[in-house]
């Protein structure tokens, strides 16, 4: 901003006062550029909904006609991987011999 004080009897000139505001603005580009990389990041986002086939027994998935692992489809539409185990229930039905009773 500048003021004409030419007029003032103890100034006698133009005041001038100024602001460094290169942080503020730095900071607020960082901002806009995080912003940027959250909405490119929710764009990108995929949302598991409806109703799915899934097999009984083998609990493939079916989609347009074709059957596929409930993993890979899963895999596939999200940032999920599996790792593979039994449930206590299922190791006594499978393996009873490993089991302590």
């Amino acid at each position: 901003m500048a003021y004409n004080l030419l007029d003032h009897p103890a100034v006698r000139g133009v005041v001038i006062n100024g602001r460094d505001i290169s942080q503020r603005k730095q900071e607020e580009a960082g901002k806009d550029q995080m912003i940027a990389e959250l909405q490119q990041t929710l764009a990108n986002v995929k949302t598991l909904t409806g109703v799915l086939p899934i097999c009984a027994s083998c609990k493939k998935i079916q989609e347009a006609g074709n059957w596929q692992q409930i993993e890979a489809y899963i895999r596939d539409r999200s940032q999920v991987e599996f790792s593979h185990t039994m449930c206590p229930e299922c190791t006594v039905l499978w393996y009873p011999e490993h089991c302590q009773r």
